[in-house]
C-alpha cells in the first residue's frame, strides 16, 4: 500500500491504518499542524484525490490529516504541492532497524537454557532400612533428573524441606539456580536450591529482565521456559531526585545515608514496574523466581548497595566487575519466595553491563564487519570492533537526550512532541506528538528533530544562537532568554507554550559533542577513519524513534553512507532478555566483558580536541559533514552565518 502527496509525488510505502499526518511527516511533506496533531487547530486539512480513508473524506474530498487513517492506495493534495511549492519536500530514507533475522540468528546461536530450572521429582519414601537424610535423598534425585553437579541449600530452605517432602507425598517441585562462573579464571560455582514445594508445580516459572538506566528503568516479563516476552514497561528512575547523572549520584551516595537512599529508590522503581507487569498479565508473583539486570557500573553498584566512591576517583576502580548472585529479598525486590537476582558484568568504572548486554544482543563479538555501536543515553557509551577486537569508551552526554534537563523536557509519553518539520519561509512548525494528543512537553527524539530543523531552516545559527528574525513570532525572548515556541500556549495541554530555549540548545550541543567526540577519539586510538566503519548500530531507549537525518544534521551521528546505519532500540534490555533465557548467552556476556579494552577519555587529548570541534552545528569541519552543509547552504541560498 502506498500514498502519493501530489499527482507527481513519489510513492511512500505505508501500512494499512497508518495515520495520514504521520505519513506526510515521513515523506517530508509539510502539513500545518501547530497543535501537534491533537485535532484542535483544524489546520491540517488535505484533499484526498483518489483512494479510501477512515473516516471517509467529506463531499469536497477534504479530511483532517491528524484524524485520518489510510485504508487504500492514496493520492493526496495539500497546500504545498497544490501550489507547486516543493520547498517543504525532501527525500528522506526510511529508518532501518536491525533486521529481525539478524537478531533471531543471535538468539538461535545461544539456544534456550535458563539458569533457573524447575524440576518435578518423585522420591522413594524412606524405610527403616533406607533411612538416609532427607537432603541426601533429594540431592540424589536432583542429580538423576535435574542437575548432575552437587547442589547447595541455604538454612531457611533446609528448614522447610522435611515438611515439604512429606506433605507432597514425596513428590516435590524443586527450583534450582545454576550460576555462571564470573570470569574465565574463576572456579565453577555450585548450583543452589532456591525452593522446594510439595506436589506438582502449579504453573511455569517466569523471569524479569531489567535495564537499569541512569534516567529510566525498563523491564520485560518472560516465560523463562520458552523465552517468550509477556509484557514490557518503563519508568523514570526514582534516583533522579538525587541528581541527573552518575557523578552527582556518586557524590550523594558518599553523604550519610545517601547510599541506602539511592538503593531504596532504584529498588522502589523496579518493584513498581514488576507490580505493573504482574497486573498486566495476571501472573502469580510466587512463580517469578529470577531477575537479570543490566546497567552501567554506577547503577549496578547503587542497586547492590556497593560503595561507588572510587568509581570517580583516579584510577577509577569499581568494587567489582563481575557480581555474585544475590537473593531478591536481600535487595528488597518483591518476587517469589527464594528468587535470585543477577547482574551482567561491567568492563570499567564507566562502561557497564548495559553495553556488554547490547554487544551481546547484536552479535557484534562474532561479526567480521568493523562496527560502531553507540548507546545514546545519559552516559553515551561507544564500542568499535568486530570478532577480532572490541574497544570501548564512555563519554558522558547528560540526560538531555532522554528529555531531562530541558525546559519543557519529558519522557516519550502521550503528549510529548516527538517529531518536527519547519517551513523555511516563515519558521512555521509541523509538530507531531506521541498519541497525537495536545502537547505537554518535548521528548529526546523530538528535541533532536526540532533542533535539526532549526539549524537547516536558518532559524538557529551554527554556534547555537537564534537568528533574531521575526519567524512568525516563534522566536522570542522569554523569562530565561531567547526561545523557539514549537507549540503556542493556546494549543498545548498545559496552557503554556512548549519551547526550546538557548540553554536547552547548549545542553544538547554539549551532549551531541561528547558522543561524536568519543567516537572520534576511539577511531584515533585504533588508527581508523569514518570510512573504515562498515556498520553503525544506534542503541538506546529512544534509539528506534530517533530520526537518522536529524541526528546527522546536528552532528550527533557521522555524515556517512546512510545504508550503513541500523537502529537497535534498547540493546541493553535485548541482551538482558537473552541472558535471562540462556546460560550460554550469560557466559557469552562474561567473555565479552573480558575481551573489551576500555579507553579512559578523561585524560585523552584527542577527545578534548574532538569535543571542542564538535561544539558547533553540525561541526567545525565541513569536510566531515558534506551532505549536511550542502542542505544548509541550499536552504540559506548560499549564504551561511556562523
Amino acid at each position: 500500500m502506498e500514498v502519493r502527496f501530489g499527482i507527481e509525488g513519489r510513492p511512500l510505502p505505508v501500512e494499512q491504518g497508518e495515520n495520514l499526518l504521520r505519513a506526510a511527516h515521513r515523506a517530508g511533506v509539510f502539513v500545518e499542524a501547530p497543535c501537534g496533531g491533537a485535532g484542535v487547530c483544524g489546520r491540517c486539512r488535505v484533499k484526498v484525490v483518489r483512494g479510501e480513508t477512515e473516516p471517509p473524506p467529506r463531499p469536497d474530498g477534504f479530511v483532517r490529516a491528524c484524524r485520518t487513517s489510510i485504508a487504500s492506495d492514496l493520492i493526496v493534495e495539500c497546500s504545498a504541492t497544490a501550489a507547486g511549492d516543493r520547498s517543504g519536500l525532501e527525500d528522506r530514507p526510511r529508518q532501518q532497524a536491525l533486521a529481525a533475522e539478524d537478531l533471531e540468528s543471535v538468539r538461535e546461536r545461544w539456544g534456550l537454557q535458563p539458569s533457573v530450572k524447575s524440576c518435578l521429582l518423585s522420591l522413594e519414601p524412606p524405610t527403616i532400612r533406607t533411612n538416609e537424610a532427607d537432603l541426601s535423598r533429594l540431592r540424589r534425585a536432583i542429580a538423576c533428573e535435574c542437575c548432575r553437579a552437587a547442589v547447595e541449600i541455604d538454612l531457611d530452605t533446609l528448614k522447610e524441606l522435611p515438611q515439604a517432602l512429606r506433605s507432597g507425598g514425596w513428590e516435590v517441585e524443586v527450583v534450582v539456580h545454576r550460576p555462571i562462573a564470573p570470569g574465565s579464571d574463576a572456579p565453577e560455582p555450585s548450583p543452589r536450591i532456591l525452593r522446594v514445594s510439595p506436589g506438582p508445580r502449579s504453573a511455569p516459572l517466569f523471569a524479569v529482565a531489567v535495564d537499569i538506566g541512569t534516567t529510566t528503568v525498563h523491564a520485560v516479563l518472560l516465560d523463562i521456559e520458552t523465552g517468550r516476552p509477556l509484557a514490557q514497561r518503563g519508568e523514570y528512575n526514582d534516583q533522579r531526585r538525587f541528581g541527573e547523572d552518575v557523578i552527582s549520584r556518586i557524590d550523594y551516595a558518599c553523604r550519610g545515608e545517601g547510599l541506602a537512599e539511592l538503593q531504596r529508590a532504584v529498588v522502589g522503581t523496579v518493584n513498581r514496574i514488576v507490580d505493573d507487569l504482574l497486573a498486566q498479565t495476571g501472573i502469580d508473583r510466587s512463580r517469578v523466581l529470577y531477575l537479570l539486570a543490566a546497567g552501567n557500573t554506577t547503577m549496578a553498584h547503587l542497586a547492590l548497595g556497593l560503595d561507588p566512591k572510587y568509581l570517580r576517583l583516579d584510577p577509577y576502580v569499581p568494587a567489582a566487575r563481575f557480581f555474585p548472585p544475590v537473593a531478591a529479598e536481600d535487595l528488597g525486590i518483591r518476587l517469589g519466595r527464594g528468587a535470585v537476582c543477577e547482574f551482567l558484568p561491567a568492563v570499567s568504572s564507566y562502561v557497564g553491563g548495559d553495553i556488554v548486554s547490547g554487544v551481546l544482543a547484536v552479535g557484534m563479538e562474532e561479526d567480521p564487519r568493523t562496527t560502531l555501536y553507540i548507546d545514546i543515553g545519559t552516559n553515551g557509551e561507544v564500542v568499535i570492533g568486530n570478532r577480532e577486537f572490541l574497544v570501548t569508551a564512555s563519554c558522558s552526554a547528560g540526560p538531555a537526550f532522554e528529555g531531562a534537563g530541558l525546559r519543557c523536557g519529558m519522557r516519550a509519553a502521550a503528549g510529548a512532541v516527538e517529531a518536527v518539520r519547519i517551513r523555511p519561509q516563515d519558521g512555521e512548525p509541523m509538530a507531531l506528538t506521541v498519541g497525537l494528543e495536545r502537547a505537554r512537553g518535548i521528548c529526546g527524539s523530538g528535541a533532536i528533530s526540532l533542533l535539526s530543523e532549526l539549524v537547516l531552516s536558518g532559524i538557529l545559527e551554527q554556534n547555537g544562537t537564534f537568528s533574531h528574525k521575526d519567524w512568525n513570532g516563534r522566536v522570542r525572548e522569554g523569562a530565561g532568554g531567547w526561545e523557539f515556541a514549537v507549540v503556542r500556549s493556546g494549543q498545548s495541554a498545559t496552557g503554556e507554550a512548549i519551547v526550546l530555549t538557548e540553554a536547552d540548545i547548549d545542553n544538547l550541543m554539549r551532549a551531541k559533542g561528547a558522543i561524536y567526540a568519543g567516537c572520534g577519539a576511539l577511531l584515533g586510538e585504533l588508527g581508523l577513519a569514518w570510512r573504515d566503519i562498515e556498520r553503525v548500530l544506534v542503541a538506546g531507549a529512544f534509539g528506534s524513534s530517533l530520526d537518522l537525518e536529524s541526528a546527522i544534521a546536528i552532528g550527533l551521528l557521522p555524515d556517512i553512507d546512510r545504508d550503513r546505519f541500523r537502529f537497535v532500540g534498547n540493546g541493553s534490555l535485548l541482551g538482558a532478555r537473552l541472558a535471562a533465557a540462556s546460560m550460554s548467552a550469560f557466559a557469552g556476556a562474561i567473555r565479552i566483558a573480558e575481551r573489551m579494552t576500555n579507553v579512559e577519555l578523561i585524560a585523552n587529548h584527542t577527545f578534548q580536541e574532538e569535543y571542542t570541534a564538535a561544539q558547533f552545528f553540525p561541526h567545525t569541519r565541513e569536510d566531515l559533514f558534506p551532505v549536511v552543509w550542502s542542505r544548509i547552504r541550499g536552504r540559506a541560498g548560499g549564504e551561511v552565518r556562523t
